[in-house]
């Protein structure tokens, strides 16, 4: 426990560091519009205010009113909340979502180290993976917009590591019943608080466990001294898909996504769903700050050399003894990489004078539109990649004679210091101290504090009206930012963003509504309308 506390101090220093704009700026967000920082601070003041009252964080009438809004498909990400309310009241809001954001960071470093140790990659290569992976583009482009449903990608490793677990306990050892209904239920519970920080990571996972889990399957049937394994591993998958479904029925959004209205999506148009840039985005490391996704300078490049050498060897190597391993096959861990790999360049690539349609047009389709951005896909085939170069260096590395005398007699400071080049290299490419853009969140003013003393149930109008959904908005998105006002008034309001809220509840702002349109300024003033509105 000294060590992985240790561990995760190292990566909590790194993340603090990548993060150190924000930090060394308090009352700052990432300086890129559009921006939603500003609902992502208001959804856990929500939930606080609706827990406090006594009713569901997942309907709520207090942006786009009089619309009541379900915010089931929202980007409200639960999962943080127990972090937030205890330090909000303490340090504020921006200061609590920082800490999210800084922890999310280290937890991806520290669960891809010891997926990647589990896996027996070199100490030095686990903790280089570890810093590869906190410090994709991917996830410090989602700290800049604060979007904290997307820092969860430290689910992947953590999900892989307890099924490996799981599965290797009930193949090799004589559990009974209840004790594989206990490990179906921690799995259970851990898909549940990744499902609880985006809906999205179970699209994301699937490409991961679905392979992982049929492989130990096969693991199980192979093992010859009896057949219970199989029974007992589909029985944990049984206990875990119950535990998910009953904890997201009574504490989780199920009730309300099916209840969701799904013919008010606005979905997003083929031609704006943004992709890793083909091919530069694949082997060079393009400015997340600048909106642009990438895969860095090392995994790609690397993972071509790592598989020149894999062929090279493996005619040499050897299977264990007992035929089966917790190790999964190499060729598995590259596989599980290539659909996500493919999925994240986007809808069309761009090959000489011709443009190729890529698989994602079917997922697009079969989505409806509602998944925006296939860039995201890269931590997904990110981490299989980690683990196939870290197992292919170190098993190359494992196999290779020591020359030199001085190299034996000095091994211990060799080592350190090829491990320090190492990190030092996934540094460089992780652009760890990049400083972030940043700017400041709207201006605090005190009238918000008194409104919020006064007893009385108003609307708060801001001007000029404007609110969107993440796929379409009425309106600039700086006047959206006064929902982040909300969090201090505790008021009803029109201006704001939820993701994927319907049209209805705000396009009519645009030009439809005499008083709404002139108070966005998008209509001239009609003195009779407006006036019989606003009486």
């Amino acid at each position: 426990m000294k060590r992985l506390a240790a561990l995760f101090g190292c990566y909590l220093l790194l993340a603090a560091i990548a993060l150190s704009a924000l930090w060394f700026h308090l009352n700052t967000v990432g300086d890129t519009l559009p921006h939603d920082y500003y609902h992502m601070h208001w959804g856990y003041w929500w939930m606080r205010h609706a827990l406090t009252e006594g009713v569901s964080i997942y309907e709520t009438n207090h942006v786009h009113y009089p619309a009541s809004t379900n915010l089931a498909f929202h980007t409200l990400s639960p999962f943080w909340y127990p972090l937030w309310a205890p330090l909000e009241p303490l340090i504020g809001t921006i200061s609590a979502v920082n800490a999210i954001m800084t922890v999310a960071l280290a937890l991806a470093g520290l669960c891809c180290c010891l997926l990647l140790r589990a896996e027996g990659v070199r100490i030095s290569l686990a903790l280089a993976g570890g810093v590869v992976f906190m410090l994709t583009p991917a996830n410090l482009f989602s700290a800049m917009l604060t979007n904290l449903n997307y820092l969860g990608v430290f689910w992947l490793p953590v999900c892989l590591l307890l099924w490996r677990s799981i599965s290797g306990q009930v193949s090799d050892v004589r559990l009974g019943v209840l004790d594989a209904g206990v490990r179906g239920i921690v799995f259970g519970a851990a898909l549940w608080g990744m499902l609880l920080t985006d809906l999205q990571w179970g699209l994301f996972s699937a490409f991961l466990l679905i392979p992982y889990g049929f492989w130990t399957l096969i693991r199980a049937v192979k093992q010859k001294q009896h057949r219970n394994p199989v029974v007992r591993l589909m029985l944990v998958g049984m206990v875990a898909v119950a535990v998910v479904v009953t904890l997201l029925w009574f504490v989780g959004p199920l009730p309300y996504l099916l209840a969701y209205d799904t013919g008010s999506f606005s979905p997003q148009s083929i031609d704006k769903a943004v992709g890793v840039p083909f091919p530069q985005g694949l082997v060079t490391r393009l400015d997340p700050y600048e909106r642009t996704l990438s895969y860095g300078w090392l995994i790609v490049p690397l993972t071509v050399i790592a598989l020149v050498l894999w062929v090279q060897n493996r005619k040499g190597t050897k299977r264990p003894v007992n035929g089966v391993s917790l190790q999964m096959p190499l060729w598995i861990w590259l596989g599980m990489a290539i659909v996500p790999l493919v999925l994240s360049v986007g809808p069309f690539v761009a090959i000489g004078n011709q443009i190729v349609s890529m698989p994602y047009v079917w997922l697009h389709e079969v989505l409806g539109g509602v998944f925006r951005v296939p860039a995201r896909f890269a931590p997904i085939a990110l981490l299989p990649l980690l683990v196939f170069v870290g197992r292919v260096i170190s098993d190359r590395a494992g196999k290779m004679p020591s020359q030199s005398v001085r190299w034996k007699e000095g091994r211990g400071f060799w080592q350190l210091l090829v491990s320090s080049a190492v990190i030092l290299v996934a540094l460089a490419d992780g652009s760890v101290f990049a400083p972030m853009p940043v700017r400041s969140v709207v201006t605090p003013y005190a009238f918000y504090d008194a409104m919020r003393q006064e007893a009385h149930e108003y609307i708060v109008l801001e001007i000029p009206v404007a609110g969107g959904s993440g796929e379409a908005w009425v309106g600039d998105f700086p006047a959206m930012e006064t929902q982040f006002y909300g969090i201090r008034h505790e008021k009803r309001m029109l201006n704001g963003t939820f993701a994927r809220a319907p049209l209805d509840h705000f396009w009519h702002w645009l030009y439809d509504d005499p008083m709404l349109a002139w108070l966005g300024q998008r209509r001239w003033l009609e003195p009779e309308r407006v006036e019989t509105q606003l009486r």
